[in-house]
């Protein structure tokens, strides 16, 4: 323990700190989410070895996306009531375990617990790195750091896509998770011995009655929604999904009532964080539901074997993971509002050329509308992380990290709901985009790809409301611990 004392006031002292810091969060959330998108990719094997249908284990990919989406701001409040470090470490201490569990899976059933639990807890891996690039990082610096973020949020599955194309034709489908437990294993290690802790908030308790209902309500309605894409609309879903803003609707009620709420509804009062909450359910809406559809543009449209489709469709996270941290860069020389209209803007370009997409049309036009949107949202989610944080008080920035987590999450929900909805209401009653001559699909995909243009236009104009945060500090300059947060959250 000698030692590591040592170590840790070393490191700590290191006139680089915030960067060691970002650094081993950073690897943190590569290491847990690695497998996040992989196992998409060898859905086949698992049918075959659980005995299962597509309709089962398309929740082993699903089930985690809607947990992620579900906890983030609830994980996120207990890293502002506890400080970021002890549920960082825990979360992943707990994630590192079930992972490993995944391994060992012996039905469909142990499968997806073991998944849905590990990224119950890994989801506290987000928010709280946003806590610590907020306590380490200058207000007008922070674009810098959330860069990286991006990057390494879109790295990390991008990564475990090619790792798992490498590796599963060798070893089978649980290689996977036996690779990334020694990985997870490292990283707690590091974050253990390097991490400080941000402030703590003794007084403030978690508002149980609140996680509940917000949680019901992320619950009905991405759970609505992405069953009643995966399987065909039933009166249970609509009925679900009716349910969500009503419990919105009371969990609004009752934070307003309560000393303790688990989001501060006042924040909603506040120019940049408003903004670009809304902002990126509308880029995300485009940019999530546009690619969802884009496999069977490829195949069903310009008639792509597997193999084509695949390679195509790496070019939209590619990009973004390419460029997201020089984005991150220019964003805190340019200012979060340029920076988010640049990518808005990118996005919305890119859906309409995707939407002029035809039967003849070369695969170039599809791979450049593909990575041009990958590109836009390098831009954006620098841009409007930075200012929904900066808009928020230091001791809740971990919520925000949350909350811009579950917006992605229903954003993009929305996107495959709406998109999908579209494209299938221009085929004939009980057809696929399989079964219908390529060129009756060019106007059901065109219509698609235009209303997600539409949307990442209005998220343009929604941006142009954002203001940037004043740049009050040199560009390298040390975080000092004294230094006070700069406040950029005007009222409307």
């Amino acid at each position: 323990m000698d030692v590591v004392r040592r170590w840790r006031s070393r490191v700590q002292a290191h006139p680089r700190y915030r960067w060691i810091v970002l650094a081993t969060v950073l690897f943190g959330l590569f290491a847990v989410g690695l497998s996040f998108t992989v196992l998409s990719t060898v859905l086949p094997q698992i049918d075959s070895e659980f005995g299962v249908d597509e309709s089962v284990s398309h929740w082993v990919v699903t089930a985690p996306i809607l947990v992620f989406g579900i906890a983030g701001p609830i994980v996120g409040k207990f890293g502002d009531i506890y400080g970021a470090k002890r549920p960082y470490l825990v979360g992943f201490g707990i994630a590192t375990v079930f992972l490993f569990l995944t391994g060992l899976s012996w039905n469909i059933g142990s499968l997806i617990a073991f998944r849905v639990i590990a990224a119950l807890e890994g989801a506290a891996t987000g928010p709280c790195a946003v806590k610590y690039i907020a306590a380490h990082f200058e207000p007008a610096e922070r674009s810098k750091a959330f860069g990286w973020f991006s990057f390494v949020s879109a790295g990390a599955p991008t990564i475990g896509l090619f790792v798992g194309a490498a590796i599963v034709p060798l070893l089978g489908w649980r290689a996977i998770f036996f690779i990334q437990v020694p990985l997870c294993a490292i990283a707690l290690v590091i974050a253990w011995v390097v991490l400080d802790d941000t402030d703590a908030r003794p007084d403030v308790r978690v508002h149980v009655p609140g996680a509940l209902l917000l949680g019901a309500a992320a619950f009905c309605g991405l759970f609505a929604l992405n069953l009643g894409v995966a399987s065909g609309w039933t009166a249970p879903l609509y009925l679900m999904l009716a349910a969500t803003p009503v419990l919105l609707a009371v969990f609004v009620w009752t934070q307003a009532r309560t000393d303790h709420p688990l989001f501060p509804l006042h924040y909603f009062r506040r120019r940049n964080f408003t903004l670009s909450l809304l902002a990126s359910t509308m880029v995300n809406f485009a940019y999530l539901g546009g690619f969802i559809i884009a496999p069977f543009l490829l195949a069903d449209l310009l008639g792509l074997p597997e193999g084509q489709t695949l390679a195509v469709l790496v070019s939209r996270p590619l990009a973004f993971t390419l460029v997201a941290i020089w984005a991150g860069y220019a964003v805190a020389r340019i200012g979060e509002r340029t920076g988010a209209v640049f990518g808005a803007a990118a996005i919305g370009g890119a859906m309409v050329m995707l939407a002029s997409v035809g039967e003849t049309s070369p695969v170039a036009l599809v791979v450049c509308g593909l990575a041009i949107a990958g590109i836009g949202l390098g831009f954006c989610q620098p841009s409007l992380n930075t200012a929904s944080v900066n808009a928020m008080d230091l001791e809740d920035q971990a919520v925000a990290g949350g909350m811009a987590a579950s917006v992605q999450s229903i954003g993009g929900a929305l996107g495959n709901v709406v998109l999908v909805g579209i494209l299938r209401s221009g085929l004939p009653p009980g057809a696929t985009t399989a079964d219908v001559a390529p060129a009756a699909l060019e106007s059901a995909f065109s219509d698609a790809y235009l209303v997600g243009a539409i949307v990442a236009l209005v998220a343009v104009a929604v941006a142009f409301g954002i203001r940037r945060t004043p740049r009050t500090v040199a560009e390298e300059a040390p975080r000092l611990p004294d230094v006070e947060v700069v406040e950029t959250g005007e009222l409307i």
